[in-house]
């Protein structure tokens, strides 16, 4: 895993500007990313909404396709429910105060610890 964080996400350009600049300076050759799903007990929360986040993961889906870069997505809850706050404190990982930060960290994980495996049979 090279990298984790957070940075600024609106407007979406700005971002997708920023997520480019990471993808050529880190030149990954996977990304893993938390899916985003509208939930049938949230979609009046979604009325008239702009849907910032599934444009974000377009972005970045389209970025790493255009750039070769493999993506890997997961739902909040896989990584949530094994990676939890008291792990990446007990692995000296937690970053308070970054709670995007530490999920995207939760995704990393979850994947090196049972994603890849399944992908390269190790």
């Amino acid at each position: 895993m090279v990298e984790y964080g957070e940075l600024p996400s609106d407007p979406i350009e700005h971002a997708t500007d920023l997520i480019e600049e990471k993808l050529r300076l880190l030149k990954p050759n996977h990304l893993v990313y938390e899916d985003y799903r509208v939930y049938s007990w949230r979609s009046a929360a979604h009325s008239w909404s702009a849907l910032h986040t599934p444009q974000l993961i377009g972005s970045i889906r389209t970025l790493c396709r255009q750039k070769g870069v493999l993506t890997t997505h997961h739902m909040a809850h896989e990584a949530k429910t094994f990676v939890t706050d008291d792990k990446l404190r007990e692995w000296h990982m937690y970053k308070s105060g970054q709670k995007h930060a530490r999920d995207a960290l939760r995704h990393g994980l979850f994947y090196l610890l049972f994603t890849h495996k399944k992908r390269t049979n190790i």
